[in-house]
Parts: structure tokens; C-alpha cells; sequence
């Protein structure tokens, strides 16, 4: 029988290209939160029959720090993820929270780094060692920025000012961001870890400068995707 993995902000780009990853060896459930749907009633239905829970939920792209927006923040990226790992404990799941780099170090002080880092700080700190007495893990992913193409009226919405130089003038020089490819490798061999018990507790899953993309690559990815949408 395929493990269930559950997948919140499957709505999103991250999230829906998780889904799209792992659904070839798992039961893959996507689960989006409703409008005006309760924090902790989103939390419970999203782990149901769970045996991972992946959580891709949350706010970016922020551009102003008003009242409302600091709310958005504090909801999606420090409250939500506090209740889905409490809703995935409670029924015996691991999870995997999809943060930031940005929670890494205090370097960067904006209004979205702070909400990532309080998010992390907050699992870490009230559920690592629920999990670990449970022998479940709770895995802390900080990604670099995530280049997953998304396309808009047949066209692609990101990345399309890069130089259209022929592949042997582009050269290999290494960007702050990941490829999709290698992003979701590492969140599968994630999701097989928490399957097979080989941790238990909180971890930090870092992404280093070996992992990052390069601009060859990004150029490949980008003429892989343009041959998509016209084909």
C-alpha cells in the first residue's frame, strides 16, 4: 500500500510542483485552505490519513508593512505552520516545513525574513522534542529562491529576460537559486527519510553553494520550457 503524503499550499506553485513530483511513487493529497476556513479546522483536515505531511503553505511576496499585511504574516507563516505540525503529531505523521533561507541568519531584516524566522523558531522550539518522544521527525527545508517556471497565457511569467545565448556562451556561473529538479529530489529523499524513520526530531535541511544552479542550467531550463509551451 503507498504512503499518503499530504501536501498543503498545493494551490501554489511550490506546492502544486511537489505534488506533481511525488504523486508517480505516493498517494499524493493536495490540500488548499478554503476561504475564511478556520486555522486549526485547515490543519486538522489536511493531515487525515497522512503518513507525511508537507507543508508548502504560506505568505511571500510581500510588498508593504501595514497592519494587515504583518496579520497575513503572522497567520501563514508562524501560526499555520505551529498548527499543522500540532494536527500532524496528533495523528502520528512527520512533517516536512518548506521555510526560507531568508530564516537562516539575521542578515536580512525585512518584514517576510522576520515571519520565516519566528515560523521556524516557534516548530523548533514547541514541537521538536513532541516529535522526537513520538519518533516522528519534524524537517526544517530553508531553499534558496525556487526557479520553478510558471506560465501565463502560453507564455513563461518568470525568467524570460535571461540571455538567449547559445549553451556553449553561457557560462556555468552559479546563481542564489535552485532548479526545480534538484529542490524536489531533495524533498522526496526527505519525504523516503521520514518514511523510513531515519531521524526522529528536528532537523534543518540547508542548501549550500554546491547546490545552487548555474546559469547554463537555468538557460536549459528555460528553452526546455519555451519548446513546451509551443509544441
Amino acid at each position: 500500500m503507498s504512503a499518503t503524503i499530504a501536501v498543503t499550499g498545493a494551490g501554489g506553485r511550490v506546492g502544486g510542483a511537489i505534488c506533481a513530483h511525488l504523486e508517480s511513487r505516493f498517494d499524493v493529497r493536495g490540500v488548499a485552505r478554503d476561504h475564511d476556513e478556520e486555522r486549526e479546522a485547515f490543519a486538522r483536515r489536511a493531515v487525515i490519513d497522512a503518513h507525511v505531511v508537507v507543508n508548502a503553505a504560506g505568505v511571500a511576496h510581500v510588498r508593504d508593512d501595514t497592519p494587515s499585511t504583518l496579520a497575513r504574516l503572522e497567520e501563514g507563516n508562524v501560526d499555520l505552520p505551529a498548527a499543522v505540525a500540532r494536527a500532524a503529531l496528533d495523528v502520528g505523521a512527520s512533517m516536512i516545513h518548506i521555510s526560507s533561507v531568508k530564516a537562516s541568519t539575521d542578515d536580512d531584516r525585512s518584514i517576510y525574513a522576520d515571519s520565516k524566522r519566528r515560523g521556524d523558531d516557534r516548530l523548533i522550539r514547541e514541537f521538536g522534542r513532541k516529535y522526537e518522544l513520538a519518533d516522528r521527525c519534524l524537517i526544517i527545508v530553508r531553499p534558496l529562491a525556487l526557479l520553478i517556471p510558471t506560465f501565463e497565457a502560453g507564455r513563461l511569467s518568470r525568467l524570460t529576460a535571461l540571455p538567449r545565448w547559445p549553451r556553449p556562451l553561457t557560462p556555468p556561473i552559479p546563481l542564489p537559486a535552485l532548479t526545480a529538479t534538484k529542490f524536489l529530489a531533495v524533498i522526496e529523499t526527505l519525504v523516503d527519510d521520514a518514511l523510513a524513520r531515519r531521524t526522529s526530531g528536528v532537523s534543518v535541511r540547508e542548501f549550500t553553494r554546491g547546490d545552487r544552479a548555474n546559469l547554463r542550467e537555468v538557460r536549459d531550463a528555460v528553452s526546455a520550457a519555451q519548446r513546451g509551451t509551443s509544441s
